[in-house]
């Protein structure tokens, strides 16, 4: 038997879907639903791509941070050499 799950649910699954923590089931059930629904596909493609750009944005982050408590780091070792 066969019935196709509401786009409302598939869309409410979808971050689970992407993070790959939803239960085997639930990733079978929305990867046919998306096979034949081009809505929730779209959906899910604007999901993926934002996640990626955020992915981005944090590892820019990160390297900033770094760079910056090096900096700090530094700063910090040369004003003791002057006390």
């Amino acid at each position: 038997m066969s019935h196709r799950l509401p786009c409302e649910f598939i869309q409410d699954m979808l971050p689970l879907y992407i993070d790959g923590i939803a239960g085997r089931a639930s990733d079978e059930a929305i990867r046919e639903h998306i096979a034949g629904c081009s809505e929730c596909r779209e959906m899910l493609e604007q999901m993926q791509k934002a996640k990626e750009l955020q992915e981005a944005l944090d590892r820019q982050q990160e390297i900033r941070d770094i760079d910056y408590m090096k900096r700090s780091g530094q700063q910090t070792e040369e004003a003791m050499l002057f006390w």
